[in-house]
């Protein structure tokens, strides 16, 4: 008995494959359309990226724990700045809340990646000012406001000499000054803190140091003030934190940093971040 071998139906065959042709032909349009779609969205570049970094660092330089302590055990001498709460009360115990910058604040470890750039070891003379010339000129230019301003430029004048003339000519007036020696040679230099005529007491201040009636340094970062070093061999500088958004009034901190005395030039060496402690009682 013979036996038949039985053929495959065609024409079943043929509508498996066109089936299976547009199943892989549809799969691949699918693919197709997703990776074109991805390429569409919206990517995040390194700039949106670093802004994204920077609000958070932001974030992190304006929470300020708070120790919830009376306020006597510390200085009044290192409030930086603070809530007032008796304003009769000119004593430490007068605010509600303070920002101290004392031994306990937190500090970053010291770096010698070194950002500051703004400070110039330029010798300038400060002497021979002409008083009546000067202030025949300010009454020109100041108009209405020269008698208000001349009172602050005339206290300035009789503190500080032809120096205060000096600054007066570039629109600057002396804030703040200090005396104490930073390059190791047994006198103390006068050091002044300047800041814009007519700018709040919160402007960007600057910082010189005067040998000699000579100006010797002079730093132009935000806010920058010179301090004294645990040696008589230069000094700090304190200044803003860049990337802190707190108001002017009210820092989360201070950048930090070192300079010496060498070769004939006050020079950078490291910096740290320091970052004020906030002090107050949650209850009064």
């Amino acid at each position: 008995m013979n036996s038949q071998t039985r053929l495959p139906d065609l024409s079943k065959l043929k509508i498996i494959s066109f089936k299976l042709f547009l199943f892989v032909l549809f799969s691949f349009s699918v693919f197709l359309n997703i990776e074109n779609w991805k390429k569409c969205q919206p990517t995040e570049n390194k700039d949106v990226a670093k802004q994204t970094r920077q609000k958070e660092l932001t974030i992190e330089h304006r929470q300020i724990p708070i120790l919830d302590l009376p306020l006597e055990y510390f200085s009044n001498k290192n409030v930086m700045w603070g809530i007032v709460k008796d304003r009769n009360d000119k004593s430490i115990n007068g605010y509600k809340t303070v920002a101290l910058n004392n031994k306990v604040v937190y500090q970053s470890y010291p770096t010698t990646a070194i950002t500051i750039r703004h400070y110039f070891n330029k010798k300038t003379s400060v002497k021979n000012k002409n008083y009546s010339k000067i202030k025949k000129n300010a009454r020109n230019s100041m108009g209405d406001h020269f008698q208000a301003w001349w009172k602050i430029i005339d206290k300035n004048y009789k503190k500080y000499g032809d120096t205060a003339l000096y600054f007066f000519e570039k629109s600057l007036i002396i804030e703040r000054s200090d005396k104490f020696d930073v390059d190791g040679d047994g006198s103390e230099e006068l050091i002044v803190e300047v800041n814009g005529i007519g700018r709040a007491d919160g402007g960007s201040y600057q910082s010189v140091i005067i040998k000699n009636e000579n100006v010797v340094f002079w730093v132009e970062e935000d806010n920058s003030r010179i301090v004294p070093a645990e040696t008589n061999n230069g000094f700090y500088i304190e200044q803003r934190i860049p990337q802190d958004n707190s108001p002017r009034c009210c820092e989360s901190g201070r950048l930090r940093t070192r300079f010496v005395y060498r070769d004939g030039k006050f020079l950078p060496v490291f910096q740290q971040e320091i970052k004020y402690v906030m002090v107050g009682r949650e209850k009064d």
